[in-house]
């Protein structure tokens, strides 16, 4: 024992280990989590019941047709926000008397923006459809997008009211759930899974007026002029990079239906569904984080680095050990949520989820350079990851299927990590990586042991999850130690004391 804590103890200043906790204090940052986490659970438990009920009631075209243009819809959306909620954020982190102006700038401009990509969505609807089925049905998505602008859900993370973020998706995805139950009982009414995203998003948006009325500033929609220029020229590169992070992130699934149609990619399309829900976990971490970069100075490395190496660590932990589990049960997971023909789809699912964790380290080295005024360094990171998921997507969808597809896919998310870090420590003239070795090793070598073994899936998570807390056990005052100064971040970060 005394042997193995001396190499430890050797090894902890590679691995930028704190060797204390800091001191514990309100614990504003994990209470937001929590709660922002809390909220979309509840969401993704009500979003997976719809698409679950659907996966059994239409027939595998009709469901490859509905992934496919609720898919397009949710890229159409990315040109609605047009990365004008990073902004405001950042404007209000800085300014909180501005609220009520930066609303009712971002409202009208995204108001504007609606109308031009609802209009183009609906036109090309036909160009863009491999079949008549999902032409109708990008139309009806093309509607639903009118609606969008009115959850201005970053509004109540700028504010520090990031659980009304929680209710109003939760409102959303609520009434998906109910109207798709009540009104679709197989192919001949698909056509109202279109009709229940409107209504979803409808309800949702007035929940979220009602709750920017009462509790944060009027409603108001300041249209044209050239603020408005000037806030959009602002965002278009945050608008590009995030467009370029959910095409990436759609990729295997656009290629995968184009090259084997809407059929046979259908149970893929449910495995993509499960990963990108569990994508929205990496959304919930650095949504809650990203206020506290934003007023901070994001240059100051002694101020900043103990936070951004905890969070490192900690995420690397949680992350690759979910990765790890996800990918052993795979296939019973997808059985069980979607029906025993979609386990098959568990290959390109194992590989899919070693994105989650990667994209989560990823995104600390992205967010800061957002903080930091770096934005046009991750459109053209993200960018190039855009090419290297289609380059190879292509060829490999033709040779090896979705599974193909799924590896183009966490290449293009390593390329991603690599280069935000290097265009960090280039901004910023420090990002570390090396916190997130030891859990990124533990990972690698268990799925190795456990595929050498060829156990069951049960056994193999079993084994997979008993040597990850095995390993993890020498670093517990360590975790504890991140836990503990990320908990506290926001707290400080409100009273004026950005020190971690």
């Amino acid at each position: 024992m005394v042997v193995f804590r001396a190499t430890f103890h050797q090894t902890a200043e590679f691995l930028n280990l704190p060797t204390a906790p800091p001191p514990l204090r309100s614990p504003r940052l994990w209470r937001d989590l929590v709660a922002l986490a809390s909220g979309q659970l509840a969401s993704k438990v009500l979003g997976f019941a719809a698409f679950a009920y659907l996966a059994r009631v239409l027939a595998p075209h009709a469901y490859g047709a509905v992934e496919y243009a609720a898919g397009l819809a949710l890229i159409a959306g990315m040109f609605v926000d047009a990365g004008l909620s990073p902004i405001g954020v950042r404007r209000i982190g800085r300014d909180p008397r501005t609220a009520e102006l930066v609303s009712a700038e971002i409202l009208g401009a995204r108001f504007v923006l609606t109308l031009a990509v609802a209009l183009t969505l609906g036109l090309c609807a036909l160009a863009l459809a491999p079949d008549p089925l999902s032409a109708r049905l990008i139309a009806v998505y093309a509607v639903s997008l009118l609606a969008l602008p009115w959850s201005q859900m970053w509004l109540f993370q700028a504010v520090d009211r990031i659980v009304w973020t929680a209710v109003v998706q939760t409102v959303r995805m609520g009434t998906f759930l109910l109207v798709v139950v009540l009104l679709v009982r197989d192919a001949r009414q698909v056509l109202w899974v279109g009709g229940a995203e409107l209504a979803g998003l409808a309800l949702s948006g007035a929940c979220a007026l009602e709750l920017q009325r009462r509790h944060v500033a009027p409603v108001r929609l300041r249209l044209g002029g050239r603020r408005m220029v000037e806030l959009l020229g602002e965002s278009l590169p945050i608008g590009l990079a995030n467009l370029v992070g959910i095409l990436i992130a759609f990729a295997p699934l656009l290629v995968a239906v184009n090259l084997l149609g809407a059929g046979a990619a259908a149970h893929f399309a449910a495995a993509h569904r499960l990963f990108f829900a569990l994508m929205t976990f990496t959304w919930i971490y650095h949504f809650n984080l990203f206020p506290v970069l934003a007023r901070s100075d994001a240059g100051a490395e002694a101020r900043l680095r103990p936070l951004v190496e905890s969070s490192l660590r900690l995420v690397a932990w949680v992350g690759m050990a979910a990765a790890l589990l996800l990918t052993l049960v795979a296939a019973p997971l997808l059985a069980a949520m979607f029906g025993p023909p979609f386990a098959r789809a568990a290959g390109a699912f194992g590989v899919l989820v070693w994105a989650l964790p990667v994209k989560l380290l990823a995104d600390h080295a992205g967010w800061l350079l957002i903080a930091n005024g770096g934005e046009r360094s991750v459109f053209a990171v993200r960018l190039a990851g855009l090419g290297v998921a289609f380059a190879a997507g292509v060829p490999l969808v033709r040779a090896w299927g979705p599974a193909g597809g799924a590896a183009a896919m966490l290449a293009a998310a390593a390329v991603i990590w690599i280069g935000l870090h290097r265009m960090a420590r280039r901004l910023l003239g420090w990002m570390p990586w090396t916190p997130a070795l030891a859990a990124i090793a533990v990972a690698l070598a268990l799925l190795a042991a456990t595929r050498a073994l060829a156990l069951p899936p049960l056994g193999a998570a079993m084994l997979a999850a008993a040597g990850f807390a095995a390993a993890a056990l020498p670093l517990r005052r360590v975790l504890v130690a991140d836990y503990r100064r990320l908990a506290t971040a926001k707290a400080r970060a409100r009273e004026g004391d950005s020190t971690p």
